[in-house]
């Protein structure tokens, strides 16, 4: 969320097992339910540009992937690409 963004308040009427799940969820992330609302509002707003799309196709795709045994294997070929 951009800081000093302009807000409006929204109201819902959800059933009341699922606000306790919302409350648990929150207070497990020991956020506020606002703040677990709108950093999950968000997600589901966010939307790639060209190049990100481009990238996430690649994967789908298995285009130039590079395998790595583990971690350090994998930074050292990502390395060798620079």
């Amino acid at each position: 969320m951009k800081k000093n963004a302009e807000m409006v308040t929204i109201a819902i009427d959800i059933p009341t097992e699922d606000y306790n799940k919302l409350k648990a969820l929150a207070a497990s992330r020991k956020l506020l339910i606002e703040e677990l609302i709108r950093e999950r509002l968000a997600e589901h707003l966010w939307v790639p540009n060209e190049e990100t799309l481009q990238a996430m196709q690649e994967v789908e795709d298995r285009k130039d992937l590079i395998h790595a045994k583990d971690a350090d294997d994998l930074f050292n070929k990502l390395n060798s690409l620079s």
